[in-house]
């Protein structure tokens, strides 16, 4: 009989989460909710099922205002990332800017437009 720890040391990552305030969207938005979600619910969910990392997603009906997103990257910069939505026009300057601030990807919301 092996007395084999399988990573104990290893992060465990929730690998997609939106925070929000209530009733805060764009014009336009397909959905606006009446609640909030706040990242101290994140983490206090998460923690209780021992999850350590997080992917922090800019939820589709704040469009391009990532402020939430990054205020929650800065309090807790090495264990969460971020998905950012960004303009098509964004210039590799400002992209350089978001993964300073620990945004590793962009979402893509191209349900519902002229696409």
């Amino acid at each position: 009989m092996y007395n084999v720890k399988i990573f104990p040391t290893s992060p465990r990552v929730d690998t997609h989460f939106h925070i929000f305030e209530s009733r805060q969207s764009i014009k336009g938005a397909r959905y606006n909710p009446a609640y909030a979600a706040t990242l101290d619910q994140w983490w206090s969910q998460a923690e209780a099922v021992g999850v350590t990392h997080g992917v922090l997603v800019q939820p589709s009906f704040l469009g391009t205002d990532n402020r939430l997103l990054l205020e929650g990257l800065a309090a807790y910069p090495g264990r969460l990332m971020g998905i950012a939505v960004v303009e098509p026009t964004i210039s590799l300057q400002e992209m350089k800017e978001l993964h300073a601030l620990g945004v590793r990807g962009v979402r893509l919301n191209l349900v519902g437009g002229d696409h």
